[in-house]
């Protein structure tokens, strides 16, 4: 084949042909083959299911049903991953249309000679090569069957699939046929939608304890705090499925009513040309669970509770500049002081992944002692644990005692509606990666002139 070039920004829709005088040299939609072949044919993806998993295999067979002879000079059926976004949107007011279509699977190549986007992830029947019509295959009429085997990597960096009214990611199959006559330019000739829920390895980045901190000054020429409060989380990654346990320390001298919520917030940002007008963003509340504190007399306390994280929540991924999935912790207490009421907020970087297994466990059996709290009481109000500070109790069970249960792939993610929507403005913190293993400190206040 051709040389390669990296796509990790190339736009699919920007590729421009080398000689004008060559038409749909990359044409990335679904073809009419009739205008390319000179006639119709049918191509059906025959596969066992549907359903994509690391280092899982997709096999099946490639049914080509023609009346005429089909002649060619390669054949070829690979896996992509295609994100494509079509919005406008106000930028110094001004109103920009956006549109842009890239394949997002690490990995992927345009190959100039041939003018298609190679996947990693392919499987080659006959392989692409330059000839004449007395070089090429053929494919006679009636159906024909071509078998092949795909093999998913270890860890594929990949998000779920999504569709709203930005646009959509689609994980499919698609086959190409070479043309043997005319611009000799790989075909898309048919694709089949596959279901893939995403992946993310906690065992690829460093995670760190969590620790965010929040309080209330009545004057920035005091250091005296009226309320503080500390949110702890013994790590900053979590599968699906898990429950994070977490601690609230709070101090309170004047015995102030409180209302302490905590919440995993999820944040997609959408980039249909890698341009700052172009950036879309949507928050969401994942989950939620809150306490209130009335008429306790005792000045400092603690709250030890449970965020669960839905089976089928969508993994972090931040890898390319088109689509990322994003998550934050986030502390709220609200103050209801004498006459007036007072936030104070607080956030850390928290990612969602869907194994902490290395590469040896993924390939013999995959995703095998995956962890998820069991037999967890749902509280919330005032069900909640309140104790003092001075109780010393401890943080709940660490997941090492708990059982385990091995995550399911034949979900999809649950759409936008069925997710609570935020109501107020969130702080994103960037989760960038790194190795180190110190603690997530965030600190918040907030202060009131007299």
């Amino acid at each position: 084949m051709g040389t390669g070039a990296d796509l990790s920004t190339t736009d699919i829709n920007s590729v421009t042909n080398k000689n004008a005088n060559r038409p749909n040299h990359c044409r990335r939609l679904k073809p009419d083959k009739a205008s390319e072949f000179g006639f119709n044919f049918i191509v059906r993806i025959i596969t066992d299911n549907d359903v994509v998993r690391p280092f899982g295999k997709i096999s099946g067979n490639i049914e080509v049903e023609t009346r005429f002879p089909i002649s060619h000079l390669g054949l070829l059926v690979q896996f992509e991953a295609i994100c494509s976004m079509r919005y406008t949107s106000k930028f110094e007011k001004q109103t920009y249309f956006h549109n842009g279509r890239e394949m997002i699977l690490e990995g992927t190549k345009l190959v100039d000679d041939y003018g298609y986007f190679e996947s990693p992830i392919q499987y080659i029947i006959s392989p692409f090569r330059r000839g004449s019509a007395a070089d090429a295959n053929i494919v006679f009429p009636g159906r024909s069957y071509y078998p092949f085997s795909l093999t998913i990597p270890e860890n594929p960096n990949l998000p779920a699939g999504f569709s709203n009214e930005f646009g959509s990611l689609v994980h499919r199959l698609a086959v190409y046929l070479k043309k043997e006559t005319g611009h000799q330019v790989a075909v898309e000739v048919g694709d089949k939608p596959m279901r893939f829920n995403g992946h993310f390895n906690l065992r690829n980045i460093g995670l760190k304890e969590i620790s965010i901190e929040c309080f209330y000054m009545k004057s920035v020429f005091t250091r005296k705090k009226v309320v503080e409060a500390r949110l702890s989380v013994h790590s900053s990654g979590f599968l699906c499925g898990e429950s994070i346990p977490f601690r609230v320390e709070y101090k309170n001298p004047k015995c102030y009513p409180l209302h302490i919520f905590v919440r995993l917030v999820q944040n997609l940002k959408y980039n249909a040309s890698n341009k700052s007008e172009a950036v879309k963003r949507k928050s969401k509340i994942v989950k939620t669970v809150h306490t209130q504190i009335e008429n306790d007399p005792i000045p400092e306390g603690v709250w030890t509770d449970f965020l669960h994280i839905p089976e089928n929540q969508e993994p972090s991924y931040k890898v390319h500049f088109m689509y990322s999935v994003t998550y934050i912790l986030q502390i709220n207490v609200k103050i209801f002081l004498e006459i007036d009421q007072i936030d104070i907020k607080g956030s850390a970087p928290i990612y969602i992944g869907t194994t902490r297994d290395d590469v040896e466990t993924l390939r013999t059996g995959g995703m095998s002692n995956i962890v998820v709290p069991q037999g967890i009481p749902r509280r919330s109000g005032s069900e909640a644990s309140i104790n003092t500070i001075s109780s010393g109790r401890s943080l709940p069970p660490s997941y090492s005692q708990l059982s385990s249960r091995t995550t399911s792939w034949e979900t999809l993610p649950p759409p936008y509606e069925e997710l609570e929507l935020i109501e107020e403005d969130v702080t994103l913190e960037d989760p960038s990666r790194t190795t180190s293993c110190s603690p997530i400190v965030c600190t918040c206040h907030e202060w009131r002139a007299k």
